[in-house]
């Protein structure tokens, strides 16, 4: 699900980007762990 490179950003908005992609991250870990308990 990568998107393909832009061109370089302010550093404030690559920060932001870095944290919302590590944020998908998480929030897809947290759903695989949350289904595999709904399953117990």
């Amino acid at each position: 699900m990568k998107r393909k490179k832009r061109a370089p950003l302010v550093p404030e908005v690559e920060e932001l980007e870095r944290q919302r992609e590590a944020l998908l991250c998480c929030i897809r870990e947290l759903q695989i762990e949350h289904d595999l308990l709904v399953l117990c």
